[in-house]
């Protein structure tokens, strides 16, 4: 750790987080080349070490290097060029691991499609990429059929999602599967689609760390996805930074639980484990509810979840006798979890062997999916850790754009390697997101609120469009409501969310889910509203407090506090305080 030096109070400036770094790790160049040979200079030495696990079938560096190489040549034969998009619609298979490293070898564009958008969200991804080529899987096929043939590209590879499976399941799927597609010149299967790389050969362009490596897409529940274009450099810094804190052993696993078509599986659930030597085990298809099951059967070293996933782990019957001394790493980003929470979770591990915590961290897909990383040496209850080595935070108030000192709550604006080229085709929204400040510097700024502490440490106080803003003027940040409603003992997770009650205005509302479905309401809403009046101040305190069997969640396992809302304002006025709201559902 490097020696205390004079602050001038702004974190920006002052960077106290770099303590935590050796004068090595903050020297380390960053690697100016393609993901693909990123990936490859790391491991060429060792290709007999385990680099997938897929549903039992182990694929070696060697193999993996090997099958790339075969699917680009296939795609070249196709006459795919550097600068070419193709768009990629798959789960975490191999085959779309060996698809987007043989589109970064042959200097072409994965373009990473969600199979769980309907045919609408699908085509406006293709009409704002147009592309020759899709690559997706048996799943997802008849989706691209309905399409219109304008927008949908003309050539098609269908995958099955158990071609790389062991025997017996591949059998058990093609005695299950439904009728499979027509294939014509045009659609054709994997196996037909390598046959044609045959006698191909690959025409490589000069490509280097600043050009397109994936193009990510975000958001969508409000309005159509955003396209995020990551280049090479943004890809491979994070797996950089993440080998300055992490020290693995080659063998050891990481379960991936996170596609390759969100951020952060394809940069720090794939292409950073991978690069680091870490066998990756893939989850083709992945269910909350399916979470202890996986840890029980894969004992893997290293997990990346949400909070909503590692909180499941507390009630999972099949973990109340697992040793779980081989997790040593339980990483959690993607959304807020409170010190309580946090707190089960750490002795839960603990009481079954494990030495691994709750490892917080921030990010976005904009900053290919982490700033900011919590680990042994740098942890604080409640925060999402500190910045990354080669990055750096920045507080401003929103209203001014002036640099919060430490603790003021404010803006989080993010400066580093990991930032995005942009968004696609959305110039004005690129220009809106990354700003340059008077202090010459790019920032991207993340729509969150956050506060950083005089160590270095990074606190996320919830999003800017969560800031409940009373009738009064009075703010509200939820996450400081949900902090102290969760620090009561039969709580087991909790949400705020505004309602507009006619006549008055906005005012804050909470639903809580109980530890126990049987325990007394009444009893436990009188500890809750002592939490509150006891931590906040009075108006924070929520006007109601209604109860639910879960909270809604998105696809990715965050709370959809936008469907949670819709069903307070849908209900409201019928529920006493106290009481459960109707139809509620974890999905």
């Amino acid at each position: 750790m490097q020696e205390e030096t004079k602050m001038t109070g702004y974190p920006s400036v002052d960077k106290p987080w770099l303590k935590y770094y050796s004068e090595e790790e903050k020297s380390t160049p960053l690697p100016n080349c393609t993901i693909y040979k990123y990936l490859y200079d790391n491991n060429i030495c060792y290709s007999h070490d385990t680099a997938l696990c897929y549903l039992g079938t182990k694929i070696t560096y060697g193999k993996l290097f090997e099958n790339i190489e075969k699917t680009a040549k296939a795609l070249a034969a196709l006459g795919v060029s550097p600068g070419d998009i193709v768009a990629v619609c798959m789960p975490s298979t191999p085959e779309a691991i060996y698809t987007i490293y043989a589109l970064n070898r042959l200097g072409a564009v994965p373009n990473l499609l969600d199979p769980r958008y309907n045919e609408n969200g699908l085509a406006y991804c293709l009409e704002e990429a147009p592309a020759s080529l899709l690559i997706t899987y048996d799943g997802c096929y008849e989706k691209f059929i309905h399409i219109p043939s304008e927008i949908c590209p003309k050539g098609i590879v269908y995958v099955s999602a158990f071609l790389s499976a062991p025997w017996y399941l591949r059998m058990m799927a093609g005695l299950t599967s439904k009728t499979q597609p027509d294939l014509n010149e045009n659609h054709m299967s994997w196996s037909a689609f390598m046959k044609k790389g045959d006698c191909g050969k690959i025409k490589l362009g000069t490509v280097s760390g600043d050009n397109i490596a994936a193009i990510i897409h975000t958001g969508g529940t409000t309005g159509n996805p955003k396209g995020i274009m990551l280049s090479n450099s943004s890809i491979n810094a994070i797996a950089h930074q993440y080998r300055m804190l992490v020290r693995p052993k080659r063998g050891e696993t990481l379960l991936d639980i996170i596609p390759p078509f969100a951020s952060y599986g394809l940069c720090a659930s794939i292409h950073m484990p991978l690069t680091l030597g870490v066998s990756v085990e893939l989850c083709p298809k992945f269910q909350a509810e399916e979470f202890g099951s996986l840890l029980h059967k894969y004992k893997p070293t290293y997990v990346m979840g949400v909070p909503s996933f590692w909180e499941s782990i507390l009630t999972d019957q099949r973990l109340v006798q697992e040793d779980m001394s081989y997790l040593l790493s339980a990483a959690c980003g993607g959304d807020s979890m409170n010190v309580a929470m946090e707190e089960r979770i750490n002795r839960f591990l603990a009481n079954h062997n494990s030495k691994a915590q709750i490892d917080s961290g921030y990010g976005m897909s904009e900053m290919s999916a982490t700033a900011c990383v919590s680990w042994a040496e740098a942890h604080r209850p409640g925060s999402v850790g500190i910045p990354l080595v080669c990055t750096t935070f920045k507080i401003v108030n929103p209203e001014t754009g002036e640099e919060c000192t430490y603790r003021e709550t404010g803006e989080i604006c993010i400066s580093g390697p990991g930032m995005m080229i942009g968004y696609l085709n959305r110039e004005d929204l690129t220009k809106e997101t990354i700003r340059l400040h008077k202090d010459g510097i790019k920032w991207l700024h993340t729509g969150d609120l956050g506060h950083i502490t005089d160590e270095g440490f990074v606190y996320h106080d919830g999003r800017i469009k969560r800031l409940i803003v009373r009738f009064d003027g009075f703010k509200i940040y939820p996450a400081a409501v949900e902090q102290a409603i969760q620090k009561t003992e039969n709580v087991h997770s909790c949400a705020v969310v505004k309602y507009n009650k006619p006549g008055l205005g906005i005012i804050p509302v909470a639903v809580i889910v109980a530890k126990n479905p049987h325990v007394d309401n009444e009893q436990l809403l009188k500890s809750i509203q002592a939490n509150c009046y006891a931590d906040l101040a009075e108006r924070a305190v929520p006007q109601k407090f209604f109860f639910a069997s879960a909270l809604p969640l998105t696809s990715l396992g965050k709370v959809d506090y936008l469907k949670l809302e819709r069903q307070v304002e849908e209900q409201y006025d019928q529920l006493q305080n106290g009481q459960m709201l109707l139809a509620m559902t974890g999905a």
